[in-house]
């Protein structure tokens, strides 16, 4: 049976068996990063003949022992030296790496497995075949990265096998940080300033397509952009030189496309989560899950612990060119210009909402209405939502919002539960903005629900000076509200619809805020992370920032707001982000 040598990924990834069928070559180089196998391509592809024969092949496709055994019998075993950079360790791998060890010892095989990090690992060492100061170099040289150390590296393989071979020297130090000029925009001293920062790996490959697309976008809506890159943010030169930048430069607003991030906390500015996805763009469309479950959980995750704004993906991996000498065909990072759009967008949002006073600043309260029974309006387990309502419109009076004293619980509740709401779009009004949104869902939602209703919206609000506190609509049926509260195929109605495009669009608001039990917004069709624009929420959202205060008090208590206002961009930087569609203060109510 001959296995297609083919690249399969899914976003959630299981081992699938492949013949990667290529033919034998003196040198075998192995990685699961695709930077570190970009770089050695780029390294190939100057044909220098001292670097000899080589072939390329990525970890993520000899997962499968299967596969291994294929690639040990028809490749590995007839080349005279094979470097594997192991990410994660042996256990990572470690099927492969002790069949490599077996037949290389039994074969007299140069056999060098070094990490794909900055943690040493011994039983890699005692797996391999060379010298543990060759071994040693080898590592340094990917470590400090940067293409001489790496073209003296692989020219000491080729040599291998010949007499009185010297060692490997130790690879010359190379930054592990530094200024990307290529994706730096200066502006006018009063523009707004963004900074960008992602990791070495992309510099060092010549991966960052998606990285310069941003900065474009960012410097296309006004903003001077300072670009980055750093080997890890946990390093504390690195650190420190982040937060010596962001001292220099006082960013508006940061962009962060690393894993960890807590040193752009110095910034002082919100600080952005964008995704460089692990996957491809066919994988990411065809899944209602948005991404795997490594990049949820590197990329939504772990941000939202450190108080990351999130925001969704500008770059996918893409095949690109076969290098025939290698038989490797190269994966890089490709923008989408669609999404890199949405980020700049939000960005702006966030510096305009930044430069706007706050007495001028305009602010809705939506408080959810599940189940909807009477006198549960507002619910939510361990949070007394009306009592939050009213210590955050104290802090935000206190911060300078036009906001004035509001009634007490019990007057506010009632006030907003009367019968009669107010009068909110009319349906003229509706059908324009309705037919300005996304073809696709406008086609769902008249299939759902058919024609917008010929009478004004109403809905159940109160206003109070800047600050307007409404009820949640449904987004369906009252009558069919528990199957389709959580239904995540069915488009909104026609009237949950209206009040949104309302807030947007004749309330004006800057800022929206969610308060209670979870919505209905996360529920709507789409991607649970990193969904496109043309869906909902984000094509009747637009850019309004959103606001999602979480409780994890168990008795029923008010949420007590942060001792700086909240909507001050400033106060993004301490508190989780979600839903990825727009940028937001918080996770939500949880019991």
């Amino acid at each position: 049976m001959h296995l297609l040598n083919v690249v399969s990924r899914s976003l959630d990834e299981t081992d699938t068996a492949v013949d990667l069928d290529q033919s034998p070559a003196d040198i075998l180089f192995l990685s699961f990063s695709d930077s570190d196998l970009s770089a050695v391509a780029r390294l190939y592809a100057a044909a220098d003949p001292a670097l000899g024969s080589a072939r390329l092949a990525s970890l993520a496709q000899l997962r499968h022992p299967y596969s291994v055994d294929l690639y040990v019998e028809k490749t590995a075993q007839k080349a005279r030296f094979i470097l594997v950079r192991l990410l994660g360790g042996r256990d990572y791998w470690r099927y492969g790496a002790e069949e490599l060890s077996q037949m290389a010892r039994l074969s007299g095989i140069a056999l060098a497995l070094i990490p794909g990090d900055g943690y040493a690992d011994p039983r890699l060492t005692d797996l391999s075949t060379v010298a543990p100061d060759d071994l040693a170099n080898l590592w340094g040289a990917f470590q400090e990265g940067g293409e001489a150390n790496l073209r003296t590296a692989f020219r000491w393989i080729a040599r291998q096998g010949q007499a009185k071979t010297a060692p490997l020297p130790p690879p010359t130090p190379v930054p592990s940080f530094g200024r990307f000029e290529a994706a730096c925009h200066p502006k006018r001293d009063d523009a707004p300033r963004a900074s960008l920062v992602f990791y070495r790996s992309q510099y060092a490959a010549g991966d960052t397509a998606p990285i310069c697309a941003l900065a474009d976008a960012l410097a296309d809506r006004g903003f001077a952009v300072d670009s980055h890159f750093v080997a890890s943010l946990k390093e504390p030169t690195a650190a420190d030189y982040i937060r010596a930048r962001c001292a220099d430069r006082s960013p508006t607003v940061v962009l962060n496309a690393t894993a960890f991030s807590s040193p752009l906390d110095s910034a002082g500015a919100p600080v952005f989560q964008v995704i460089l996805a692990t996957g491809s763009r066919e994988a990411w469309a065809e899944s209602n899950n948005g991404l795997s479950a490594t990049d949820l959980a590197m990329n939504i995750v772990l941000p939202e612990i450190d108080g990351r704004i999130g925001t969704t993906v500008i770059g996918f991996k893409t095949l690109t060119r076969t290098a025939p000498e290698l038989e490797f065909t190269p994966v890089v990072q490709t923008p989408d210009l669609d999404q890199i759009a949405v980020v700049a967008d939000l960005a702006a949002a966030w510096a305009r909402l930044a430069q706007k006073p706050r007495a001028q600043r305009r602010i809705a309260c939506i408080l959810s209405n599940y189940p909807g029974k009477r006198g549960r309006e507002a619910y939510a387990v361990g949070l007394d939502t009306p009592a939050s309502l009213l210590a955050i419109a104290d802090a935000l009076r206190d911060g300078g919002y036009r906001i004035p004293p509001l009634p007490d619980s019990h007057t506010l509740m009632a006030s907003l539960t009367a019968e009669a709401g107010e009068a909110g779009l009319a349906p003229e009004i509706y059908n324009r903005l309705f037919q300005a949104l996304p073809k696709a869902f406008t086609e769902a939602v008249l299939e759902t629900w058919g024609p917008p209703p010929h009478t004004a919206f109403r809905f159940q609000t109160v206003r109070a000076g800047a600050l307007v506190i409404a009820l949640q609509p449904d987004r369906g049926r009252v009558e069919t509200r528990k199957q389709s509260y959580h239904d995540g195929a069915e488009p909104p109605s026609h009237a949950y619809i209206a009040f949104y495009l309302w807030l947007r669009h004749s309330v004006d608001i800057d800022a929206l805020l969610h308060l209670g039990t979870h919505g209905t917004l996360e529920w709507l069709p789409g991607k649970a992370a990193a969904s496109a624009p043309p869906v909902p929420p984000r094509c009747f959202w637009g850019r309004c920032r959103s606001f999602i205060p979480s409780s994890s008090i168990i008795p029923v208590r008010p949420l007590k707001p942060s001792a700086e206002p909240a909507l001050s961009p400033s106060a993004t930087s301490r508190r989780p982000s979600r839903p990825p569609e727009a940028p937001t203060l918080c996770a939500r109510s949880k019991p």
